[in-house]
């Protein structure tokens, strides 16, 4: 391994770690990668794991040390769910989409949220052009697209 100046801000882990990580785990199916490492980064208290397999090594993930401790076992169970090479394309498709899709239906929600409060709005000053002076309630409701359908 060559250390870069970068790399002195993080602290290379243990070798039974680095072994587990880089040879496999059978118990949970982690099969390894003789290319990853795994860092304790201090200047952003994180745990970082690394791939050098080309020139330049690159960040594969992050991790904020919430607890002070790494648990390996969910590491590589997490690499082994998130391994590219072991899904077929329409398995990386299918998860695009649903992240996707996930993406679109919390700005759906948050727009038909910020719609309602709009209408909510717009009812009251017509009320209170009007002279009406019960509040009106549960205007927001009618721009939820489940009650479009």
């Amino acid at each position: 391994m060559t250390f870069t100046p970068d790399m002195l801000k993080r602290e290379l882990l243990g070798p039974e770690i680095q072994a587990r990580l880089r040879d496999g785990i059978p118990e949970i199916g982690w099969q390894g990668d003789p290319w990853l490492t795994l860092f304790f980064n201090h200047l952003t208290d994180s745990w970082e794991i690394w791939d050098e397999y080309s020139e330049k090594p690159r960040l594969v993930a992050q991790k904020r040390n919430d607890s002070g401790e790494i648990n390996i076992h969910t590491l590589c169970a997490h690499l082994r769910d998130h391994d590219l090479r072991r899904m077929t394309m329409a398995d990386i498709e299918d998860r695009i989409d649903d992240h996707n899709d996930a993406i679109e239906r919390a700005q759906t929600a948050a727009m038909e949220d910020k719609m309602g409060e709009q209408l909510e709005r717009v009812v009251w000053a017509i009320g209170q052009d009007e002279g009406i002076t019960r509040p009106v309630v549960g205007f927001g409701d009618l721009w939820r697209s489940s009650d479009k359908q």
